[in-house]
């Protein structure tokens, strides 16, 4: 069983290297011209404006709780592709895939909860910034108070 494994493997690195061994790096640009490129990126995608004050602060919150939420996801993924790696090559051990099944359906509530999180997390942040964006509303009393006397 080990050999048909290895020979598994190794069918499999080997059709992924000829797979992408056509895509090596091609260093034809110039540094110069590859940091302009990348600057010329960051400039129509909004990256290069600088916030600061409260909205810079919530940005900068929101995008660690989002890059947090992310990763803890990644992981839960990988967990639910493991267990089914492992259950698949179980060969009919009840026990390794009974201890797959838990993994999976553990894993599967673990995605469910970050991906839940993550929208609670969106709503908060854009909730918060919607009040510390408007600007303060004035009723007609207020303003006549304001006004000058005497008017004219």
């Amino acid at each position: 069983m080990k050999i048909k494994i290895k020979k598994i493997l190794y069918k499999s690195f080997t059709c992924l290297l000829l797979l992408f061994a056509p895509y090596k790096a091609s260093a034809q640009t110039s540094g110069q011209e590859a940091l302009k490129f990348l600057d010329d990126t960051a400039q129509k995608s909004g990256l290069n404006v600088v916030q600061s004050g409260e909205a810079g602060t919530l940005n900068l919150i929101g995008n660690i709780i989002n890059a947090l939420l992310g990763l803890i996801g990644i992981i839960f993924f990988m967990q639910v592709f493991w267990a089914g790696f492992r259950w698949m090559t179980a060969q009919g051990n009840d026990e390794i895939i009974k201890e797959s099944k838990d993994t999976i359906k553990t894993a599967v509530i673990g995605i469910v909860v970050v991906f839940l999180a993550f929208v609670i997390t969106n709503f908060t942040m854009n909730q918060i910034q919607k009040i510390t964006n408007e600007p303060a509303q004035t009723t007609a009393a207020e303003e006549a108070a304001a006004a000058p006397a005497g008017g004219g």
